[in-house]
C-alpha cells in the first residue's frame, strides 16, 4: 500500500498544473483508480491516510497555483469518495468480503491490533535502561521475555513504533541524536517555505513532503525504514527538502582534505 501510494503521487506529479501535456490524463486515470484498487485490496488499516496524503498534495500539484487550497481539498475527497467506492465494489460487489475483510473493517474490528503490548514491552526496556536503551538488536530479548505476561502474546524482533524502538534499543541519548537534529531541520525548512507561500512551491516539494509523511506515518505502527526500499525514497526526499540544521565553515588548510 505505501508503494501504490508512492506511485499515486508520481503520477499527479505527471499531470502538475505548469507541465501537463496533453493527452496524459488519458492514460494517468486508468493507472491512478488501478492504484486505488491495489491499495483497497491490499487490506491494509492505514492505506486510507496514505491515499489521503496523495489525494491532498496531488490536488496541489495538479491544480492551479493561485488556488492550490481549493485543490487540495478537491482532491481530498475525491480520493476518500474513489476508495469508498471501490472499496464497495471490490468486497461487496464481486463478494470477496466473505473471503477477507476490507482494510476499514479490520481497523473497525481490531484497531491497532496487539502493537499496544509491543509498546509496552518497548517501555519497560526505556525505563530499566533510560540512558543508553538495552543496544541496537536487544528488544527481541525484551519482547520474548515479556510478552508471555500478557494476555495475547505477540512475539517480534521490534517494537513497530519507530520512537519505541529508539527509546529502547537507544534510550535517550538516541532519541535526542536522531529528534533534535531532525527538529531543527523541519522547523528551519518549515520557516522558510512559510515566508514564500503555499501558492509559490514548486511541485517536487509537494512529491518529496508526500513521500516523507507516508513513510513517517507508517513509522508509527510498523517498521520501514528498518527496510532500504523504504529508507532510501525517505531519506532521499528528505534531503532534497532540508535546509541544513547546522552549517560548518572549515579553514582553508581543512577545505581540500573535505573535499572543498
Amino acid at each position: 500500500a505505501l508503494f501504490l501510494g508512492f506511485g499515486l503521487l508520481a503520477m499527479a506529479y505527471g499531470l502538475r498544473g505548469e507541465a501537463r501535456r496533453r493527452g496524459a490524463i488519458a492514460w494517468a486515470l486508468p493507472l491512478m483508480l488501478l492504484f486505488i484498487s491495489g491499495i483497497v485490496l491490499s487490506q491494509s488499516r492505514i492505506g486510507m491516510a496514505f491515499l489521503a496524503v496523495a489525494g491532498l498534495f496531488g490536488g496541489m500539484m495538479m491544480g492551479p497555483r493561485h488556488r492550490r487550497t481549493v485543490s487540495a481539498l478537491i482532491g481530498l475527497i475525491a480520493a476518500g469518495a474513489l476508495y469508498g467506492l471501490l472499496q464497495w465494489v471490490i468486497y461487496t460487489g464481486f463478494g470477496l468480503g466473505q473471503l477477507f475483510p476490507p482494510g476499514l473493517q479490520r481497523l473497525a474490528d481490531r484497531g491497532i491490533g496487539q502493537r499496544l503490548g509491543l509498546w509496552q514491552i518497548a517501555w519497560e526496556a526505556f525505563k530499566a535502561h533510560p540512558i543508553l536503551g538495552v543496544g541496537l538488536g536487544n528488544f527481541v530479548q525484551w519482547d520474548y521475555r515479556l510478552a508471555l505476561t500478557q494476555a495475547q502474546p505477540l512475539f517480534a524482533n521490534n517494537a513497530h513504533n519507530l520512537f519505541a524502538q529508539l527509546a529502547a534499543e537507544t534510550g535517550l541519548l538516541g532519541l535526542l541524536v536522531v529528534v533534535v537534529p531532525a527538529a531543527l531541520s523541519v522547523a528551519r525548512a518549515w520557516t522558510a517555505w512559510v515566508n514564500r507561500g503555499v501558492q509559490a512551491w514548486e511541485s517536487w516539494r509537494f512529491l518529496a513532503l508526500g513521500v516523507c509523511l507516508m513513510v513517517l506515518g507508517y513509522s508509527l505502527t510498523e517498521y520501514p525504514l528498518w527496510y532500504v526500499f523504504f529508507a532510501v525514497p525517505f531519506a532521499m526526499c528528505w534531503a532534497v527538502l532540508d535546509t541544513p540544521a547546522l552549517t560548518l565553515h572549515p579553514s582553508p588548510q581543512w577545505r581540500w582534505p573535505l573535499g572543498g
